[in-house]
């Protein structure tokens, strides 16, 4: 009954293997996606006038303005202000990242809710994976430990009883 859990252990590890591989290049790449730079919409002239804008700014206010931006839908301004370095805008490169992240998600929902759902999947998996072990051991009706005694007292008799 062992070597069968084994058996069907060794086939639920792989598929479990499997789909934890698939959604981690799922978070990759929608990671990658919404992490990219964002590419300015605007103008050259007007563009620089924006950021000239932020820079003025204090820090609150002007993150403040940029997440504004972004949750009124206006790409002109925050594509303007992250599609550029970020010092242009007073910006920090840590804040930059972290509103551009904002930007893609806003702009790009369903591949925000992707990434979550991909997520959360492997967070399940990684609970549930060790519940694997406890079933296989109640199937078998021992715990593994006792198997291996089993198994090492049968190959220690094969072997002296091997012509």
């Amino acid at each position: 009954i062992a070597d069968y859990g084994d058996k069907a252990f060794t086939g639920m590890a792989k598929r479990f293997d499997d789909a934890a591989a698939n959604l981690k290049t799922i978070v990759a790449s929608i990671e990658t996606e919404l992490t990219a730079p964002v590419e300015s919409k605007a103008s050259s002239t007007l563009s620089a006038e924006i950021r000239a804008y932020a820079a003025k700014l204090p820090d609150g206010e002007r993150i403040s303005f940029v997440r504004k931006a972004i949750t009124d839908g206006d790409v002109r301004t925050a594509s303007a202000i992250l599609g550029a370095p970020a010092y242009l805008s007073g910006l920090t490169g840590d804040m930059q990242a972290v509103l551009t992240r904002q930007f893609h998600e806003h702009s790009n929902p369903l591949q925000a809710k992707r990434l979550k759902a991909a997520q959360a999947g492997l967070d399940l998996i990684g609970e549930r994976a060790g519940l694997v072990f406890s079933q296989i051991a109640k199937a078998v009706g021992t715990d593994p430990k006792k198997v291996a005694r089993y198994r090492a007292a049968a190959a220690k008799t094969a072997k002296a009883f091997a012509p």
